[in-house]
């Protein structure tokens, strides 16, 4: 038994080590591509073709992105406990609480109304964190 169990081994040793060389021997070259008969343009070239891209491209036909700044003060997973809390805390700023559901998170959020900057938004969440009831509020931006 013992004789089987070692001829196995030597026999495993030997065939694996040399799989594993055959592999490694196997395996395809690097291949390196050069492009050495490329078009040299001249100066006035470059320029004009730059200018005739850049004219391709009407300003009007860029669609612009607008990023909003939302401050977000609390979030519950009831609508009765985020009515409650605005209830209870908007007489505490001057700031309007809204509530905004999540359908991703399945959560009823509290926040302001987006602001156009972050100064802005880091302004009226730095004075709400003065306050207990709002020391968690962070800013999170949306696009349109």
């Amino acid at each position: 038994m013992k004789t089987n169990f070692s001829i196995v081994t030597i026999f495993i040793l030997l065939f694996g080590c040399s799989s594993l060389q055959k592999t490694q021997n196997e395996q395809p070259e690097e291949k390196v591509y050069i492009f050495d008969e490329l078009e040299t343009l001249d100066e006035e070239t470059k320029t004009d073709t730059l200018k005739n891209k850049l004219e391709e491209l009407p300003s009007d036909k860029i669609p612009k992105k607008t990023i909003h700044f939302i401050v977000q003060v609390a979030a519950f997973s009831n609508k009765i406990n985020a009515q409650k809390f605005v209830e209870m805390n908007s007489s505490k700023t001057n700031y309007e609480l809204n509530i905004i559901y999540k359908d991703e998170v399945k959560m009823y959020t509290v926040q302001l109304f987006p602001f156009d900057s972050i100064e802005k938004a880091e302004k009226a969440r730095d004075e709400l964190k003065k306050m207990s009831e709002f020391q968690n509020a962070f800013i999170f931006t949306i696009e349109d």
